[in-house]
């Protein structure tokens, strides 16, 4: 992954990266799977996004650690589709988001455990470059 956001993750090699998906959006890179599930009209789609945030949501949180730097998780950050996010502390006054989508805490989607496995593989692999 580029560097020049400050930190870099490592993911599959047929996964994509692309940036930000709207001009007022605080995502800051877009980790698509490129695979899609199921059959329907509308198939699956799993993506990693990666943002800049300024604050924690006002959901539960867990706090652990990612690597060397404290981490906050949650499964519960109401979205559309569903997330489980993790925040990790840039500095005092910031946060690196890092989320899967689509989630569902009680009804998980069939493919969903391989897709956590991933993300908490690219969650592994992430540190700060500055």
């Amino acid at each position: 992954m580029n560097t020049k956001f400050g930190f870099q993750v490592n993911y599959p090699a047929s996964w994509t990266e692309s940036g930000a998906i709207s001009s007022g959006d605080n995502t800051i890179v877009y980790l698509n799977a490129n695979e899609s599930i199921g059959n329907g009209p509308e198939p699956l789609k799993y993506y990693v996004f990666i943002a800049e945030e300024d604050t924690l949501p006002n959901v539960n949180l867990t706090k652990g650690s990612v690597g060397d730097y404290t981490a906050y998780k949650t499964s519960d950050v109401p979205s559309q589709l569903g997330t489980l996010s993790t925040f990790i502390i840039e500095d005092n006054k910031k946060y690196i988001s890092i989320s899967l989508t689509p989630y569902d805490l009680k009804k998980p989607f069939d493919s969903q455990d391989k897709y956590i496995e991933i993300f908490n593989q690219i969650l592994s692999t992430f540190k700060f470059t500055n």
